[in-house]
């Protein structure tokens, strides 16, 4: 009787050991699930910022206030169609990466830029990347011109573009971009989940290495 109680003992001490192992491992692998799910993107953000750096644009994160995000864009108008405006924070992405960039077609600096612009808008059509470009001409034909002689046709694939109400001729502090804090053309915002991570200021070179590794980096290909 004694053996039989003492073997019992055993086997309940192996289950009890059994069952602390399997928790043990359990703990460990939803730490492990949770260790990915916020460490990486954190990681993703410090390197993005690091590379923001190197390719020389103001780094000083902050998320958009309610005011900007509510901001309506002017978009392409439609021929017997209503206007289909909507705000900022309709036209960003809820996932990936947003390069939100002022340009117009009287500045010289915009139009060097744009063909390398589209064609990085292009290469990254089809992931979490997008590009809404917000044009401050005062009327839709100068916008669309200007696209038309930098790219060969009109509002290219892989874009959104749209116009601030405010044209060029309006009070600056009804603008969006001075809202930002933009004074000149053009300028860029690098924006993730609803945050500015850097702002390039003037003419970037759009294809560079860097630049292209930035971008793969925030909008992986799937």
């Amino acid at each position: 009787m004694q053996a039989a109680d003492a073997q019992n003992k055993g086997a309940g001490v192996g289950r009890e050991r059994r069952q602390l192992l399997l928790l043990v491992a359990a703990v460990l692998l939803i730490g492990g699930v949770l260790l990915v799910r916020f460490w990486m993107p954190y990681q993703t953000h410090s390197h993005a910022i690091d590379l923001l750096r190197e390719l020389g644009a103001e780094v000083n994160p902050r998320a958009l206030t309610q005011e900007e995000l509510h901001f309506v864009l002017e978009s392409h108008p439609v021929p017997g169609k209503p206007a289909q405006n909507k705000t900022l924070a309709g036209h960003l992405g809820t996932s990936g990466v947003t390069l939100l960039h002022f340009w117009a077609s009287w500045c010289p600096p915009c139009i060097e830029e744009l063909p390398e612009l589209v064609k990085l808008a292009t290469a990254f059509h089809g992931r979490d990347f997008h590009l809404v470009a917000v044009s401050h001409d005062d009327e839709w034909t100068d916008l669309d011109a200007a696209l038309q002689r930098a790219t060969g046709h009109g509002a290219p694939e892989g874009g959104t573009w749209l116009r601030d109400p405010g044209g060029n001729t309006a009070d600056p502090s009804t603008m969006l971009r001075t809202r930002l804090g933009t004074d000149k053309l053009p300028e860029t915002y690098v924006i993730v989940d609803g945050q500015i991570l850097g702002v390039f200021i003037a003419g970037q070179e759009w294809q560079a290495p860097k630049m292209v590794q930035l971008f793969d980096l925030l909008a992986p290909a799937r």
